[in-house]
């Protein structure tokens, strides 16, 4: 808590030639945040950061599986809800579908995965961490309010757009 209030005092101070409002005339932290914070006991750590080809790598599976493969899934999802329970050759021929669907790449990863007895399961949890990176990424949220995303947070229309309110 003490560096976020010294970093705003200090931010305050870096711009206090491009905004008209009251910011401190003097240079509030001299010796610099970490410094501060050592000098009254505590014992900063700076947040580790992965390096940017990696974050880059990440953010481009998940945007690819959300974009790419998440309408065979969802699409099958809804054909296997609409049968029911009882399992017939009707929920195997959706399966099918939706397995032909996607790149053989995405395929066999998914079966290596969990087995084709699992393959829907596998798929369907593939893209909802895709999902999830990518509200994380792109959405400015923390981790607890990224986790209270539900489906009930979307809201919009195709005309309109979509947007998370929560």
């Amino acid at each position: 808590q003490l560096q976020r209030s010294l970093d705003e005092l200090d931010l305050l101070f870096a711009i206090r030639h491009h905004d008209r409002c009251e910011v401190p005339s003097f240079w509030p932290v001299p010796n610099g945040v970490m410094k501060v914070a050592n000098q009254y006991g505590l014992d900063p750590k700076p947040t580790p950061v992965p390096p940017p080809k990696l974050v880059l790598h990440l953010l481009e599976a998940a945007a690819r599986w959300v974009g790419n493969y998440s309408q065979p899934i969802v699409t099958c999802l809804n054909e296997l809800e609409a049968l029911g329970p009882d399992p017939s050759d009707e929920a195997a021929s959706a399966l099918r579908r939706c397995q032909e669907a996607l790149p053989d790449g995405v395929r066999q990863s998914l079966i290596d995965r969990g087995g084709t007895e699992r393959f829907l399961l596998s798929a369907v949890e593939m893209l909802a961490t895709a999902c999830w990176l990518t509200i994380a990424a792109f959405g400015a949220r923390r981790y607890e309010e990224t986790i209270d995303v539900d489906e009930t947070s979307l809201v919009g229309s195709d005309e309109e757009g979509w947007w998370l309110d929560c």
